[in-house]
């Protein structure tokens, strides 16, 4: 980039809005000036939002979120992905709409996102009972008892749990199943004591009392489970053909793609296979099992296991992921649908966090200012094209 320290210095605060009137009109006649300029403003703002993009909501001060990003900034550019990585510790997440606010020139790369509601999901989920009775239990606070006496208590908080009562050899296998909508996520505590957290567009069916010599239960959509050790009932879950097969463990599984199911394994030690192979692959914490459901065949990778989990505790990560993949689980949570005017569009990829309960103009908003893809929102959808 060829400018002054100085120059970079002026078009951050101007980034920033932190220029006078005067500064201000000298920036915008400097960029207009010719391509070469505006070039060189569009890489420095694409640098800002990528450190922007990586914040945390660590700071609550806006004077101290501004001049933490400038100092940032204004480092040698050679190191500015240290610095990005670093903001992320640092820098107020919401200073993108200080941002928006405060910088009023029309030589913005492109237009603002209509300002349309569309908000995070929440505790969202259906319960079926073993009679068939469908229950909303989004806002429940109750308890009931099903028909083996097992106690069911449902907390508008914590989710599900199940206490059994007598003996599990004087009880039949009766079922239960949770299915949480697009936009929603729900938690359940089994009777065993596994606990189970869902994401949105997933269900689970499961027993009320684990009655025999094993624990199974069945899963659709994507799932993380803390199962309770028992080493004389391994626990068995079962996706389609796939079955995975614990003692006592931690670990993920998003059964989304029909073709892939993917288990990343937290703690612990899992075996998974597919029916009719015979063949069980062993991984071990810190890794990736992806089960091709045609061949039955499983690849075993390491990996950061933080932005595999990441939607349990509260944020999405995405390291290098398509902006397809990206929006395809943002949409989910959002309960948006998505459609597409390039179809190159979804080969764009991205690197970020943001947290699931943000609102998604936020992150919009940031893809729009480092790329050449351009958003539109009508209604309960969500247009992407190219910049013309």
């Amino acid at each position: 980039m060829n400018i002054s320290d100085e120059k970079y210095k002026l078009l951050i605060d101007f980034i920033l809005g932190e220029l006078d009137f005067e500064q201000t009109q000298e920036i915008e006649q400097w960029i207009n000036l010719n391509s070469e300029n505006k070039n060189i403003y569009k890489n420095i703002l694409r640098e800002y939002m990528l450190v922007r993009f990586s914040c945390k909501d660590e700071f609550i001060d806006k004077d101290k979120s501004y001049s933490s990003i400038n100092e940032l900034l204004v480092k040698p550019r050679k190191n500015l992905f240290y610095y990005s990585i670093a903001a992320s510790v640092v820098i107020l997440l919401g200073i993108a709409s200080l941002f928006v606010i405060n910088n009023k020139t029309e030589n913005t790369v492109l237009d603002p996102i209509a300002e349309t509601k569309i908000t995070p999901g929440g505790q969202k989920a259906v319960l079926y009972l073993s009679s068939g009775e469908k229950l909303n239990i989004s806002d429940s606070n109750t308890s009931l008892n099903e028909i083996d006496g097992t106690s069911v208590l449902i907390d508008s908080l914590s989710g599900v749990s199940y206490k059994k009562k007598g003996k599990p050899e004087d009880k039949k296998l009766i079922y239960n199943k949770i299915v949480v909508p697009r936009g929603g996520e729900y938690s359940a505590t089994l009777s065993d004591g596994t606990k189970v957290w869902l994401n949105a567009e997933s269900e689970l069916r499961f027993p009320v009392d684990f009655v025999g010599a094993k624990r199974v239960v069945y899963l659709k959509g994507e799932g993380y489970f803390e199962v309770a050790h028992d080493k004389n009932k391994p626990f068995i879950l079962s996706v389609n053909d796939f079955r995975l097969k614990v003692f006592g463990t931690e670990f993920n599984v998003n059964a989304y793609n029909h073709d892939v199911i993917e288990t990343v394994l937290v703690n612990g030690s899992v075996g998974l296979r597919k029916v009719g192979t015979g063949k069980e692959h062993l991984l071990k914490p810190g890794q990736l099992g992806s089960l091709e459901m045609g061949s039955g065949k499983v690849v075993v990778n390491d990996v950061d296991v933080s932005q595999y989990i990441a939607w349990k505790n509260g944020d999405f990560v995405f390291v290098n992921e398509n902006l397809e993949s990206i929006m395809t689980k943002l949409g989910r949570w959002y309960d948006v649908d998505v459609f597409y005017q390039n179809s190159e569009c979804k080969e764009l990829r991205f690197s970020g966090d943001m947290k699931r309960y943000d609102d998604i103009r936020d992150f919009l908003f940031f893809i729009e200012k480092s790329s050449d893809v351009k958003f539109r929102i009508k209604g309960r959808s969500i247009i992407i094209g190219k910049k013309l």
